[in-house]
C-alpha cells in the first residue's frame, strides 16, 4: 500500500499512507467530506442545489435566498413586559417598550440567535404569541411549534399540526394571520375578517366561533382585511399591525380609540425601518 499500484485487497492506492487525502493510510477510500454545492444538505446548511452560484434561490453559502419583494411583519410576540419581537422572512427585530425603539444591531437571523434549532422551512411564520407558560407558540399554515423563552431553543418533536394537538376543535384555517393573549385566559386568533377564542386552560375553541372580527371583537374596527400580527404587553392595551400602520385596543372597553389607524414609523417607533427593506 501506498506504492501507487492498485493491488488485490486495496480499494485505492495514491501513492502515499496519509489519511484525509480521499485514499487513507490502508489504501481504502475515504468518503468525501460534506461541502456547499454537492447537493445533499449538510449541518450548517439551509438548502444545496449542487452547485455555487448566487441568485438561484441557493447562495454560494447554501443559504436560502429570497427571490422577489421581501414581506412585511409576518409575526408579533413579547417576552414580558419590556420588549416586543418582530419577525419577517426569517430575522427578527427587539422593540424596547419603555423607549419605543428598535434594539441597536437588529434586525438579527432568527436561526442562530434567537433559536439555534429553529426548525428547517420556517424562516416565513404567520403568527406568534405568549402564552404566559413560559413558552412562545410559532404557526406557519397548518403546524405550529413551541418554544421555551428559558432555555431559547423550540421543544424537540415540533413542528405538529395544530388541530388536534393545539387544540381538539380546531376550525378549518390553512393559516393564522395573527394571535393575542389579552391576559383574560383565552388567546384570540385572527384570519381575515375572523376570529375565534382560545381557551388556554381547556385547549379548546370556545363555542359559536369564528365571528364577524368588525361588530365582535370591536365595535368600530377599521375596514381592514387582515392583519399582519398583534400584541398585548400588559398595559391595558393591544396593538394591532397592518402594512405601515398600526392602532391600539383599548381591552376593558373593546374598542378603537380616536385617530387610529396611525402610522408605525415615528408613532409606535422613532427608528422603525420596515421589514419590507431590511
Amino acid at each position: 500500500c501506498g506504492d501507487g499500484a492498485l493491488d488485490a485487497g486495496e480499494e485505492c492506492d495514491d501513492g502515499n499512507l496519509d489519511d484525509g487525502d480521499g485514499c487513507d493510510a490502508d489504501c481504502r477510500a475515504e468518503p468525501e467530506p460534506a461541502r456547499c454545492g454537492d447537493g445533499v444538505v449538510d449541518a450548517g446548511e439551509q438548502c444545496d442545489d449542487g452547485n455555487l452560484a448566487n441568485g438561484d434561490g441557493c447562495n454560494a453559502d447554501c443559504q436560502v435566498e429570497r427571490m422577489g419583494p421581501r414581506p412585511g411583519i409576518q409575526a408579533i410576540t413579547q417576552i414580558g413586559d419590556a420588549n416586543v419581537y418582530f419577525f419577517s422572512a426569517g430575522e427578527y427585530a427587539r422593540y424596547g417598550v419603555a423607549d419605543a425603539r428598535i434594539g441597536d444591531n437588529y434586525p438579527l437571523p432568527v436561526l442562530g440567535e434567537f433559536s439555534n434549532n429553529w426548525p428547517r422551512g420556517w424562516d416565513d411564520v404567520d403568527a406568534a404569541v405568549n402564552l404566559g407558560n413560559g413558552n412562545l407558540y410559532f404557526f406557519k399554515g397548518r403546524e405550529y411549534i413551541r418554544y421555551n423563552i428559558g432555555d431559547a431553543r423550540v421543544a424537540d418533536g415540533y413542528p405538529l399540526p395544530i388541530a388536534g394537538q393545539f387544540s381538539g376543535n380546531w376550525p378549518n384555517w390553512d393559516r393564522v394571520d395573527g394571535a393575542v393573549n389579552l391576559g383574560n385566559g383565552s388567546v384570540y386568533f385572527f384570519k381575515g375578517r375572523e376570529y375565534i377564542r382560545y381557551g388556554i386552560e381547556e385547549a379548546r375553541i370556545a363555542d359559536n366561533y369564528p365571528l364577524p372580527i368588525a361588530g365582535n371583537f370591536s365595535g368600530n374596527w377599521p375596514n381592514w382585511d387582515a392583519i399582519d400580527g398583534a400584541v398585548n404587553y400588559g398595559n391595558g392595551s393591544a396593538y394591532f399591525f397592518r402594512g405601515d400602520q398600526y392602532m391600539r385596543y383599548d381591552i376593558a372597553d373593546a374598542v378603537i380609540p380616536p385617530n387610529y389607524p396611525s402610522p408605525i414609523e415615528h408613532q409606535f417607533s422613532g427608528n422603525w425601518t420596515p421589514p419590507s427593506e431590511w
